[in-house]
């Protein structure tokens, strides 16, 4: 077998991690992760030298994992804390999202080990089913690292953060999109590696200037059918609920000003009262709105909707934080059911690190900085764990499932929610303050909610702050809500389906 020299070998890596991850900053240039699958298949099976095997591997995952979450550096400045950083600041979201990038790539370290101890015992040609098997269980592998960075108070171990699964890139070809319906992003992603591996197998097996046909073939095939639409407008029923979405552009300093909270409910007061006119089935906030006190009890807080919407049949989400004196803070949705007459509660399940908590890693690296004073003013208001309500089964058939912000990067949330119970869509109330308007994260988390729809088989209608809310349809199309009013940081859409 040919040697790789072995400083060559891990450039050759470096440049497959590029290819696998350049499509989660230009989805246009999804094809390229297919290719590097190829790529990295190739090294693999070139490079004798176990060790060196295990550490390219790392190095390959590492560069496509530092892409796939290089919406990290959009969250500059930092503006939803009230410690200053100064000029910490790229150097601490720098050297996290380097952190963040290590941890996910020990995902390739795990794949290699297990496919090098396996692929001695199967032909090359059974690769084709083994390599993205373990691949898949490689990335579940990557969130399970991943969540070992971010532990915290009340936070365990999970493998809900899928950023850098292949699958996301995969889900770019409308027509391989609908495979999700089997199986989520996993099947998409056992998709995208079968068919780089497939490429590696055509460039292996023929002889060179058939295989490089063959392959120009298959991936021209590709870029041209991607372009396929896999439904439009006219699949979708003709009667459904009607849904008022409201979108604020409340940035992360605004909530830093006591000042702005009386303006800020006297906004989402003026654009509640609109939607209201409009006679809808639905009014989704975006999340933390805090039109209502969610320190109250439920039934306290419908009777103040209640009273304020002059007892509507609308059914309406709103989430705010929920804090006592001593104890941790979580953020709790409310739905003030108006055909019931009575008001459900959920809790956010999975908290946003560095966010919403601060993990143990980062208190002690920021202490090794010398910043106690920070952590400790940071802990006083990033104190959020998950909350005690979390089962939704038990509401009516008439309310949506709650699915918060960050959930969606859960590949199983939305499918958990739709097997609890019958559900008649998801609501999924957002926020994206901290981006400033990434396009990249916005792209990449659409890719997602269309997976997820697809294998729920249930819609999904966002409301967003600092981003537009939209519907995304059981057979994984987006569409954005019609503008009906608007007034100063807020506007109403309606959405029917």
């Amino acid at each position: 077998m040919e040697r790789v020299h072995k400083y060559t070998s891990l450039i050759l890596y470096t440049i497959s991690g590029f290819l696998l991850g350049v499509g989660f900053i230009f989805p246009a240039l999804w094809i390229s992760g297919l290719i590097g699958v190829a790529v990295f298949a190739y090294l693999l099976n070139k490079t004798e030298n176990f060790l060196l095997a295990l550490g390219g591997s790392f190095v390959a995952w590492t560069v496509k994992s530092s892409l796939a979450v290089f919406w990290l550096w959009h969250i500059y400045p930092i503006e939803w804390i009230e410690h200053d950083l100064g000029a910490f600041e790229l150097p601490v979201i720098g050297f996290y999202w380097f952190i963040v990038s290590i941890f996910l790539g020990l995902g390739g370290a795990f794949f290699s080990f297990i496919w090098l101890g396996l692929r001695k015992y199967f032909s090359i040609t059974s690769g084709l089913i083994l390599f993205p098997v373990i691949w898949v269980g490689a990335e579940v592998f990557s969130s399970l690292s991943y969540s070992f960075l971010t532990l915290g108070q009340g936070v365990t171990p999970n493998t809900l953060f899928s950023f850098g699964y292949m699958g996301y890139l995969f889900g770019n070809h409308e027509l391989f999109l609908l495979s999700a319906k089997i199986g989520g992003v996993y099947t998409l992603s056992f998709g995208a590696v079968f068919i780089g591996y497939l490429l590696f197998l055509v460039y292996k097996i023929f002889a060179r200037r058939k295989a490089l046909i063959l392959i120009t073939a298959i991936i021209t095939m590709l870029v041209i059918s991607s372009g396929v639409s896999s439904g439009s407008m006219s699949d979708l029923p003709t009667k459904g609920p009607k849904v008022a979405v409201i979108d604020t552009s409340f940035n992360g300093a605004f909530f830093l000003e006591p000042s702005h909270t009386d303006y800020k409910y006297k906004q989402i007061s003026e654009a509640i009262d609109s939607a209201l006119s409009l006679n809808p089935d639905y009014i989704i906030l975006p999340e933390d709105s805090r039109y209502t006190n969610s320190d109250i009890s439920s039934q306290m807080a419908y009777r103040y909707f209640r009273f304020q919407s002059s007892d509507s049949q609308t059914i309406l989400i709103d989430s705010g934080r929920v804090s006592k004196i001593g104890e941790a803070s979580f953020l709790r949705a409310t739905i003030y059911d108006g055909t019931a007459k009575k008001a459900w509660v959920t809790d956010k399940r999975y908290v946003v690190p560095q966010g919403e908590f601060v993990p143990y890693f980062s208190q002690v690296m920021f202490k090794l900085m010398g910043m106690e004073k920070a952590v400790a003013k940071m802990q006083g208001t990033l104190d959020y764990q998950p909350g005690p309500s979390l089962n939704q089964n038990e509401f009516s058939e008439a309310v949506p499932a709650i699915l918060f912000c960050f959930e969606s990067v859960h590949p199983y949330a939305v499918k958990r929610l739709a097997l609890g119970r019958k559900v008649p869509f998801v609501a999924h109330p957002i926020s994206h303050a901290w981006f400033h308007e990434s396009e990249i994260l916005r792209h990449y988390l659409d890719v997602m909610l269309k997976i997820q729809a697809l294998w729920s088989n249930v819609p999904i209608v966002s409301a967003g702050n600092m981003v537009k809310g939209a519907l995304y349809t059981s057979n994984g199309i987006k569409i954005s809500p019609t503008p009906v009013s608007s007034g100063d940081n807020w506007e109403v859409s309606l959405i029917s389906w």
